[in-house]
């Protein structure tokens, strides 16, 4: 929105604090929060129409996200995606670093707001023809040192599928498991971005290395998603996993067979 404040040629310290210091919005019911999202949705129409300002748009509310709101700061990386890839790349490398200040539940509100689509255009970045290629594949592989650095050391071992109750133990397993559905890439094999696919593939691979259960589950839920464009490696990948690991849980065995299938959700 016009009214934020745009933050601009600041350090990689001061980006870093940008996406991860603060608070969390308070919890409300379901009811409230689609009652709001009513009105705003209405009121939009309306807007649309020519009915309605944009500045008479509902307040956001305390609950809303903190990026969301009237007045909040916000990095401009449509005009320096090349830094923007920069600082994703240096974050995801050193993240367990990089978040000790920080709660597990302000570590996850920052990982949602860097990769979810809905969230911002962060991801969209490494889709950027102006930013050399060599760069954006960094980045993208920079995704399993967030795997290995982070989630590794601080999920809980369950198994986001089976719909455990709250956070399922830790709130970062809410994106370590949906962290292939939530960022704005599918694989597309055949297009010009096959190689930058690749990497994320690569990654995939390389995260069922990993010995912990969320952490292999995301990355199974990935390879599900990307099954219809790389049939193969998909196949092949989960087929080697499920070799090389006789002892994994029943339900993860189960989750990987579905992977293969590309049947998850």
């Amino acid at each position: 929105m016009s009214d934020n404040r745009l933050l601009d040629d600041i350090s990689f310290e001061r980006w870093v604090q940008h996406i991860f210091d603060h608070p969390l919005p308070p919890e409300v019911s379901k009811e409230v929060r689609d009652a709001y999202n009513s009105r705003y949705e209405a009121a939009l129409e309306k807007a649309h129409r020519g009915e309605l300002g944009l500045t008479e748009l509902p307040w956001p509310p305390d609950w809303v996200r903190w990026h969301f709101k009237i007045g909040a700061e916000y990095w401009k990386y449509s005009a320096n995606p090349a830094r923007t890839v920069e600082y994703i790349c240096q974050l995801f490398s050193s993240i367990d670093v990089l978040t000790k200040p920080y709660t597990d539940a302000q570590i996850e509100q920052g990982v949602q707001y860097l990769i979810n689509g809905s969230f911002s255009n962060y991801m969209h970045t490494l889709g950027n023809n102006t930013v050399a290629l060599s760069e954006r594949s960094a980045c993208a592989a920079a995704f399993h040192d967030v795997y290995a650095k982070l989630y590794a050391k601080k999920c809980a071992p369950d198994l986001g599928h089976l719909n455990f109750a709250g956070h399922r133990g830790n709130p970062l397993n809410s994106s370590c498991y949906m962290w292939w559905d939530i960022i704005p890439f599918y694989g597309k094999s055949g297009d010009a971005r096959e190689q930058l696919d690749a990497t994320m593939l690569d990654v995939m691979a390389k995260t069922l290395d990993i010995d912990h259960e969320a952490c292999r589950e995301g990355a199974l839920h990935g390879l599900g998603h990307w099954k219809g464009a790389y049939p193969e490696f998909v196949e092949a990948t989960i087929d080697r996993f499920l070799a090389d690991n006789p002892h994994i849980s029943s339900s993860l065995r189960s989750y990987a067979q579905a992977a293969r299938n590309g049947s998850v959700l």
